[in-house]
């Protein structure tokens, strides 16, 4: 099991060199890419030339993922003081006398910075529209990171991009969104799967969406938070999955344009919870956490819990609907 002492205690030591990065510059995030990256496997040939294990196990692919996403984006995005915090731990210390346990902390650490790495490589090759999007939906309250760091964008609507047999979902549900996801899997016939990642939006157009999907036999998925009547969409999936590091559904009350709550004996929450019950899940489940939020706040259902309800079909590591 990974020792928690690693992480815990307060340095900056590898992020010393981002200090006065910005996305401006993209030569000053390559060198320090590979900074991290000489690091990374300085530690990894110290722990395995001493017999460290090599094989980490699965369930630690992800490690550092959500933490270095927001304290890189924090950095991109001019937010420094705010994402200090994500970049506190210390650097284990390479000694001739290290015991098997700090050995194998070793590797852990390793892999820990090469997740940075990763990280850091897709976000400088991502667009600042992309990079805004994604600070929004994972970063901004969570993380301790501030709600009042909400950037706004000037097109906040869906955009839609094609990677092999995804398609990938990422802003919001614009009215007359349905319409434009039609056109784009029409031509994209290869399309298995819509991965997903929104704020939410139009109900209509989330529904709609969601039977489109359903119709076509695509399969769903997160690739960041899911907000709002992006759930809605996710439903339509007739395999429903998510992924480590376990982005988040959160469902609130319906709003209208001027952000005011609809009462709760409107016709459009009968229309949902319809659309529930017909895309296989529980209808009560999903009903009891929209009402549970108001507008501006979520509910979000623990993970097991969406696979009993069958919100989900399957959860990485965690559940199956047919549990």
């Amino acid at each position: 099991m990974l020792s928690s002492k690693v992480f815990r205690n307060v340095s900056v030591g590898l992020f010393l060199a981002l200090i006065s990065v910005t996305s401006a510059f993209a030569g000053s995030w390559e060198d320090a890419i590979e900074d991290v990256e000489a690091k990374a496997d300085r530690y990894w040939e110290f722990g395995r030339s001493r017999g460290a294990f090599t094989w980490l196990g699965t369930a630690y692919n992800e490690l550092g993922i959500p933490q270095h996403q927001c304290a890189i984006l924090g950095r991109m995005l001019g937010f420094e003081e705010h994402i200090r915090h994500l970049e506190e731990f210390d650097d284990p210390e390479l000694r001739p006398d290290l015991s098997e346990d700090e050995l194998q902390q070793l590797m852990y650490h390793s892999h820990f910075l090469s997740n940075w790495v990763f990280t850091a490589r897709r976000l400088v090759g991502s667009s600042d529209d992309t990079r805004q999007q994604i600070w929004n939906l994972d970063c901004v309250g969570h993380q301790g990171i501030p709600d009042s760091l909400f950037v706004g964008l000037a097109d906040s609507s869906a955009k839609l991009i094609v990677a092999g047999n995804d398609i990938r979902v990422l802003g919001d549900f614009e009215v007359g969104f349905y319409q434009r996801f039609e056109q784009f899997v029409e031509a994209n016939p290869q399309a298995e799967r819509i991965v997903l990642g929104s704020g939410g939006g139009s109900v209509r157009d989330a529904i709609m969406t969601g039977l489109l999907i359903r119709r076509l036999g695509l399969a769903t998925t997160l690739s960041q938070n899911c907000y709002s009547a992006c759930p809605l969409a996710f439903l339509g999936g007739v395999d429903r999955t998510i992924w480590s590091p376990y982005p988040k559904l959160g469902f609130h009350r319906v709003s209208r344009a001027d952000g005011a709550q609809v009462s709760f004996d409107e016709p459009v929450y009968e229309t949902i919870e319809l659309f529930v019950s017909e895309m296989g899940a529980n209808p009560d489940f999903v009903m009891r956490h929209i009402f549970a939020a108001a507008p501006t706040e979520f509910s979000y259902p623990e993970l097991d819990d969406l696979c009993k309800a069958a919100v989900t079909t399957w959860i990485q590591r965690l559940c199956s609907s047919d549990d």
